[in-house]
């Protein structure tokens, strides 16, 4: 997947048109910037790691300028739980959630006991609270790759009592708690 960043060049002489080009490629991929400094990085397939290249700037005529621009190339595996769905509810005491997972995944986690893999599909038995629960499934890979995915799922041991609904509880990253119900 690509990512992206923007070359700002800090000019005295208003007004002056700026130029820019890659002049290094990247070893692990593919740099382009278009004529407003923005610069897009597009990985080989399967690269991960460190990867440079180099952006020269033209003013007017004036030396140009180059800058090394550094990147950290990550992959993110896909997760998908395709079991329970979303908003579940059920009286069980445990839950067996299962999914799919790219297949170079070599562990997978649900709330952080340890799935059975195998051909690119994933299953684990999980107990639940009462109440609502979230299942978070985390996939990892020999690369250091990551990925996840969650569900919401309310435990009601009695049901029939109001339990249609589930709520979701967040954090802020200012600390705020947020809540809401679906």
């Amino acid at each position: 997947m690509p990512g992206s960043t923007r070359i700002v060049v800090e000019d005295p002489d208003a007004g002056q048109t700026h130029t820019y080009e890659v002049t290094t490629q990247p070893l692990g991929g593919n740099a382009a910037v278009d004529p407003s400094g923005n610069v897009t990085y597009t990985p080989n397939s399967g690269f991960t790691g460190s990867d440079l290249f180099e952006v020269t700037v033209t003013d007017d005529g004036a030396p140009p300028l180059s800058v090394t621009v550094a990147i950290e190339a990550t992959v993110l595996l896909n997760v998908v739980i395709t079991d329970p769905a979303d908003a579940t509810v059920t009286q069980a005491a445990t839950v067996t959630v299962a999914g799919t997972v790219s297949t170079s995944a070599d562990l997978v986690e649900v709330n952080g006991i340890a799935a059975t893999l195998g051909g690119g599909t994933f299953q684990a038995t999980v107990p639940l609270e009462e109440g609502t629960n979230l299942l978070v499934a985390v996939a990892r890979a020999p690369s250091g790759a990551t990925g996840n995915a969650v569900v919401r799922l309310m435990r009601d041991s009695v049901l029939g009592r109001s339990a249609t609904a589930c709520e979701l509880i967040s954090l802020r990253p200012d600390g705020e708690r947020k809540e809401a119900r679906s």
